[in-house]
């Protein structure tokens, strides 16, 4: 049976490029990529990709978190708008109609970070 990295290599000129633990040091993810530069020589590209895949792990946890707590105000928000009744104050009708348009797009733009925070996870 052949090592991950020998079948890898031995995919040739249609591997995809491969991420993988480096053989020397666990911590550190290497992004493999074979580049043909003749018909039978091959030159391996191997570049550390640790700090680079941590930091997109950090932005995904950033905007599911952000997100996340942005949902408990607005939702206060939202009942405290819904509360106030525009025929009661006729004057305030259209700041009240911005106010709650605006409260409704924010809890959109969170709902859409969720599902994209969900769909990377």
């Amino acid at each position: 049976q052949p090592l991950p990295l020998a079948r890898w290599m031995a995919g040739g000129r249609t591997v995809e490029p491969l991420e993988t633990p480096s053989p020397l040091d666990t911590s550190i993810t290497l992004s493999l990529r074979l580049i043909p530069y003749s018909e039978h020589l091959w030159l391996l590209v191997a570049r550390d990709v640790s700090r680079l895949l941590q930091l997109e792990q950090m932005r995904r946890d950033f905007v599911a978190n952000v997100s996340h707590e942005l949902r408990t105000p607005l939702t206060v928000v939202h009942g405290y708008l819904d509360m106030l009744d525009a025929a009661e104050h006729p004057d305030w009708a259209p700041i009240l109609a911005e106010m709650q348009r605006q409260s409704q797009r924010m809890t959109q733009l969170v709902e859409d970070l969720l599902t994209l925070s969900r769909l990377e996870s």
